[in-house]
């Protein structure tokens, strides 16, 4: 990690509020610094400063409840406007500047783009897997635009971006807490980093990747670890199926292109399969593994979605009689979570994909007699970041919809954040045309993954929904939250149990208990620095990094 010089850090406040402190460099992720971003800020505070340094009387930015300021320009950067509209839309939604705070522009999202536009040379030697991002292309090595041109779009984004976002209304208010869960909590003093977590109703059971041991955990529902198994890395994704677990491994951080990760096998006790198997090495970080059998007249199959920084493909295994036939889906990076339905009613199961990185949408593969054809269902500017998708029909009318999560973008480290006016839990309803209407928002600070079933038995369908905020400040986090259908897609948001008692990273539904209601599993990924001492004190006394909050609806 690089740290900020003292002259920069001085050039840098020019465009700060007198009263916000200068960002710390160790509360930025380990992506948004390196030497090529040092040299990025120096030219770009050197083509700024005198801008900032001459700036002329501040004007009010009122997008919300309460007001931040902004400095105003003494001329329109006509320029940088419009050179924006068109270099961005070349590759995703146009970003407006009020996406973002002045300082995340500043520190993580222009030096970002300097690299992806060529502004500035990607160095292999300082990512790990730079080599593999260079054998891929997926940097352009020849600037897209001139260096004045380039200063033109960035002078205008830090002049117009907000210092603050705009005040969220009832962000800070207390939920009520529901009462139809009973937590069970599974408390590890030499853990506090789970990576995945499944439910397997089948067996009664809970699956855990702990990623600092690493290994599998089968847990019980009263919140006693069974058994251990050691794993050759960290696991990130688990298929659960008769005979045994299809697991991925790798590196939790998305800072990487390593391709260091495997899809294994692990056969159940008292079955004849085998009791571990390597079956596709050399992934790179494959954050996702979805069962799917998308072809009505063979085998079963499953799909894996490798998520590196700059690299990541989605591709399609089938089983066969002759074996396992691969296919790609897509080779653009960014993939992070998918789901299986049937979207247009013929009778194959549709590929729903959320795609994060910059392009930020989700997309439908859909198979054809050809291979697959695939179409864009929504899209948003890059600062969305899209994390999670639920496909269910909400609204009781036969059509499958879509229940979005955006927010969370794994910035571990970052302590304090504004509340992001755009975070959140979306239903999109679907439509007779195939396309999509928003129907229902539901604000959760950086949202990483929401599910969606009856879990109050009462016939309709009801959101669980976890944030992995970072604002340790706002003491009405909303960690995890229940949303209770009360009818025409009007929701009553309550808090879940122990819901501000970690940092919640994944969640799974299912009926652990047999008894005929919707349980929920928890687990925690907790960044262990960037966080104030009383709230790490609270964690090292009552580390709770799962919890299993077990469905009381039917006795």
């Amino acid at each position: 990690m690089v740290t900020l010089n003292s002259s920069l850090g001085k050039l840098i406040t020019n465009h700060m509020r007198p009263d916000k402190p200068m960002p710390n460099p160790d509360a930025a992720s380990s992506e948004s610094r390196s030497p090529n971003t040092l040299s990025f800020l120096l030219l770009l505070v050197a083509s700024c400063a005198a801008f900032f340094l001459g700036k002329g009387p501040a004007k009010e930015f009122t997008d919300g409840n309460q007001p931040t300021t902004i400095p105003s320009e003494s001329e329109p950067n006509v320029e940088g406007r419009e050179l924006a509209k068109t270099l961005c839309a070349s590759c995703h939604l146009e970003p407006l500047p009020e996406v973002a705070t002045r300082d995340r522009w500043a520190f993580e999202i222009l030096p970002q783009a300097a690299l992806h536009l060529g502004i500035e040379p990607f160095d292999p030697s300082q990512h790990p897997g730079g080599e593999e991002v260079v054998k891929a292309d997926a940097l352009t090595a020849k600037p897209a635009i001139s260096q004045n041109d380039w200063r033109a779009v960035a002078n205008h984004y830090l002049a117009t971006a907000p210092d603050d976002h705009p005040y969220i209304s009832g962000s800070d208010g207390a939920l009520p807490k529901t009462t139809i869960f009973r937590p069970a909590p599974l408390n590890h003093p030499d853990s506090t980093r789970m990576s995945t977590v499944r439910i397997d109703p089948s067996a009664k059971v809970i699956y855990i990747g702990n990623a600092d041991t690493p290994s599998l955990e089968v847990v019980s529902p009263a919140g006693q670890v069974l058994a251990a198994r050691k794993m050759p890395g960290p696991i990130l994704s688990i298929g659960i199926q008769p005979n045994g677990l299809l697991i991925t491994i790798g590196r939790p951080e998305r800072n990487n292109d390593l391709s260091e990760g495997a899809l294994m096998f692990l056969g159940k006790p008292g079955t004849s399969a085998p009791g571990e198997q390597v079956l596709i090495p050399g992934l790179v970080r494959p954050a996702h593994l979805q069962l799917a059998n998308l072809n009505t007249y063979s085998g079963s199959g499953f799909l894996i979605a490798e998520y590196g920084r700059y690299t990541g493909q989605l591709r399609w295994f089938a089983k066969t009689d002759s074996g396992v036939e691969s296919h790609l889906l897509t080779d653009e990076p960014g993939i992070n979570a998918l789901a299986v339905s049937d979207l247009n009613g013929n009778g194959r199961s549709d590929v729903v994909a959320v795609q994060a990185n910059g392009h930020q949408k989700i997309l439908a593969f859909q198979r054809t007699s050809n291979g697959f054809t695939h179409r864009t269902l929504l899209q948003h500017h890059p600062a969305w970041n899209y994390t999670d998708v639920t496909v269910i029909d909400m609204n009781g009318d036969g059509l499958p919809d879509l229940v979005t999560s955006n927010g969370d973008d794994e910035r571990l480290s970052a302590q304090d954040e504004p509340l992001v006016p755009f975070h959140g839990i979306r239903i999109q309803v679907a439509t007779a045309d195939g396309t999509y209407r928003e129907s229902y928002t539901y604000h959760l600070n950086r949202a990483r993954r929401v599910a969606a079933g009856d879990f109050d038995a009462d016939g309709d369908i009801d959101i669980v929904a976890i944030g992995y905020s970072s604002n340790h400040r706002n003491t009405a986090r909303h960690g995890a939250v229940y949303l209770e259908n009360q009818g025409n897609l009007t929701f009553k948001p309550q808090e879940l149990p122990l819901s501000g008692d970690a940092r919640w990273h994944d969640l799974d539904i299912g009926d652990l208990d047999q008894d005929g209601d919707l349980d929920i599993a928890l687990i925690a990924m907790h960044p262990g620095r960037r966080v104030p001492p009383a709230l790490l004190a609270k964690w090292s006394e009552s580390p709770v990094t799962a919890v299993f909050l077990i469905n009381q609806t039917i006795p």
